[in-house]
C-alpha cells in the first residue's frame, strides 16, 4: 500500500506492508513540487502535478497500489460541538447535525472524531465531537488527482484529523497533558492540542511570507513563534483550560537548532514526536518526523469513533449512490433502446415484404383482369394496416425510451432541489414511465408536507400523493411520495 503526503511545497509517499498493527516501511521518497501548482491546499495545475508524482512513482520502480492520500489545506474548518448522544450513531445523521451546528451547506465534507462523552441532568447525555469542514470541491480535485495518476483511492484524510490517531495510541501522561503538538512545513504550520490524548483545538496557518520576511530573516519560526504564544496565553487564562505543559514537534523542518532555540522561549519542556513502538523499516535512517502524516494514515479507522474518511463522507456516499443508480437506469434504458432497434428493423422488414406482395398482385390484377384477385387483394392491405398499426407502436415505445434516457438526472435533481436541509433519500428512486415513487428522512415533522408543496409549487410533478410521515428508532421522520411526470416537462440532459 502506498501512503501519500501532500502538500504546497512536497510530496511524500512511503511504500507499506501492513501486518495486524504493525507498520513496516518498506521505502520513502520526498519531492518538490513546482511553485504555484498548489497554493493553500488547492490544486492549480492539476495536470502539472499527475505527472511530477507519475515520474516520481516511475522513476523509482514503485508499483501503483491502493494509496491512502493525506491533504492540508487553509480552507478547511475544525469545530468543537456538542451533540445529542443517539441510541445508534450513524455518520450520515452525525453529519447532519455536525452541519447544522457548523451552519454549512452542502459544499463542505464533513467528517468528525468523538472525544467524549458527557452526561448533565439539563440536556441529559452528550457527545464532544471534534468536527472538520473540507470544502467539496478540494476533495474531487484530489479524487481527480489519484485517477490522473492512476492510483486507486482507499481513502483521503486531512493531516491534522490523522495525525490524532498517532497520539490516541501513546500511553496517557498527565505530566504532558495539554500536549501542544506542532507540524512544520515550508509554507504552512499545523498547531493542534490534546489534552488526555484527546484534539481539543487544531488550528492551520499559511505562513506570509511576505509579512513574516519583512520583518525577520527567519519567517517561519517567527510564525511559530506568534502563534504558540497566542495559544499558551488562551489556555493559561480562558475559564475551564489548563496550561500546556509539553509541546512535541514534527514535520519539513530545515533547521532543527533555530526551531529548538524559538520553543525554548516558552520555558516549557519540548521535544521531537516519538516514534511509536509498531513502527519498523527495512531501511536504516528512516526519517519518521518528515514522514509523520504518511505513517498515521496507514492506522485503521473506528469508523463509528473516527468518521475521518473524506471519502466515506455523506455528499460522497450520495453521489456515488446517485451515480449508480444513474447507471443502472441509463443501462436500462440502453438495453431496452437495442430491442426497440431490433423491432423496427424487424417490423419495417416485414412491412416492406408485404408492400412488395401487395404491388405485386395489382400488376397481377391490372394485367389479367381477374376479378377473384380482389379479395386476396383486400386481405393484403388488411395485413398491412395491422404491421403499421405495430410499427406505430414500436416508433412510440422509442420514442419513450428516448425521453426517458435523457429526462432520468432531470427527475432525481428536481427531486433533490426541493429537499430541505438535513433531507436524504432512502432507497432508489423508481421511475416507470411517468411514475414516480421515493422515500425520504428528515430530521423534523414539518418537513415532509412543506416538501410536498415545495413539489406542487415548482411544477415539474404532479398528483402527488402523501400518506402522512412515521418516525424511525433514531428519532426521525420517513415518508413516502407517489407522484406522476406533468406532460410536457422534457428537460435539456
Amino acid at each position: 500500500m502506498l501512503s501519500i503526503d501532500i502538500t504546497d511545497s512536497e510530496v511524500r509517499i512511503i511504500r507499506v506492508a501492513l501486518q495486524g498493527e504493525k507498520i513496516r516501511i518498506l521505502k520513502a521518497l520526498t519531492r518538490d513540487i513546482t511553485p504555484g501548482v498548489i497554493e493553500n491546499g488547492q490544486i492549480n495545475d492539476l495536470f502539472m502535478l499527475a505527472g511530477e508524482i507519475t515520474e516520481l512513482l516511475v522513476s523509482e520502480k514503485i508499483p501503483f497500489e491502493k494509496a491512502v492520500l493525506c491533504i492540508n489545506a487553509g480552507g478547511i474548518l475544525y469545530k468543537e460541538i456538542y451533540l445529542p448522544k443517539p441510541r445508534t450513531i450513524i455518520p450520515m445523521q452525525m453529519e447532519d447535525m455536525i452541519m447544522n451546528e457548523m451552519g454549512l451547506s452542502d459544499t463542505y465534507n464533513i467528517s468528525y472524531s468523538i472525544v467524549d462523552e458527557l452526561y448533565e441532568v439539563e440536556t441529559g447525555r452528550q457527545l464532544k465531537v471534534i468536527a472538520t469542514a473540507c470544502p467539496q470541491k478540494i476533495v474531487d480535485s484530489y479524487i481527480l488527482l489519484a485517477k490522473q495518476i492512476g492510483l486507486p483511492l482507499y481513502r483521503m484524510v486531512v493531516g491534522s484529523n490523522i495525525v490524532s490517531l498517532l497520539i490516541a495510541k501513546r500511553p496517557r501522561d498527565d505530566n504532558q497533558s495539554p500536549f501542544l503538538l506542532l507540524q512544520v512545513d515550508k509554507k504552512f504550520i499545523n498547531i493542534n492540542i490534546y489534552v488526555d490524548n484527546n484534539l481539543v483545538s487544531s488550528r492551520y496557518v499559511q505562513v506570509d511570507l511576505e509579512d513574516y520576511g519583512a520583518r525577520t530573516a527567519d519567517p517561519i519560526n517567527l510564525c511559530i513563534f506568534d502563534n504558540i504564544f497566542r495559544l499558551i496565553h488562551f489556555f493559561g487564562t480562558a475559564p475551564g483550560t489548563e496550561s500546556i505543559k509539553h509541546i512535541g514537534y514534527f514535520g519539513h523542518i530545515e533547521n532543527v537548532d533555530a526551531l529548538e532555540s524559538t520553543l525554548a522561549q516558552f520555558n516549557l519542556p519540548f521535544s521531537e514526536l516519538g516514534r511509536p513502538f509498531e513502527l519498523s523499516a527495512a531501511f536504516s535512517g528512516f526519517p519518521f518526523t518528515r514522514f509523520v502524516n504518511c505513517v498515521a494514515a496507514c492506522y485503521k479507522l473506528n469508523k463509528i469513533e473516527n468518521d475521518v474518511d473524506l471519502l466515506d463522507s455523506k455528499e460522497v456516499r450520495l453521489r456515488r449512490k446517485n451515480s449508480a443508480f444513474l447507471f443502472f437506469a441509463g443501462a436500462s434504458a440502453l438495453i431496452f433502446a437495442f430491442i426497440v432497434i431490433g423491432l423496427t428493423i424487424y417490423t419495417d422488414t416485414l412491412v416492406k415484404n408485404k408492400n412488395n406482395e401487395l404491388l405485386a398482385v395489382q400488376q397481377q390484377y391490372e394485367m389479367l383482369g381477374h376479378e377473384e384477385l380482389v379479395a386476396k387483394i383486400n386481405a393484403m392491405k388488411a395485413a398491412l394496416s395491422v404491421f403499421d398499426a405495430y410499427v406505430q407502436k414500436v416508433n412510440y415505445s422509442k420514442a419513450i425510451v428516448d425521453f426517458q434516457y435523457k429526462m432520468t438526472p432531470d427527475i432525481l435533481r428536481k427531486i433533490k432541489d426541493a429537499m430541505f436541509s438535513g433531507m436524504v433519500i432512502e432507497g432508489d428512486v423508481m421511475v416507470e414511465d411517468e411514475d414516480v415513487t421515493a422515500t425520504f428522512i428528515c430530521p423534523d415533522n414539518s418537513m415532509p408536507s412543506a416538501y410536498v408543496d415545495a413539489l406542487r409549487e415548482q411544477g415539474y410533478f404532479e398528483s402527488i400523493d402523501y400518506k402522512g410521515y412515521s418516525t424511525t428508532e433514531q428519532g426521525d421522520f420517513t415518508f413516502k411520495l407517489y407522484m406522476k411526470i406533468k406532460g410536457g416537462n422534457i428537460f435539456e440532459a
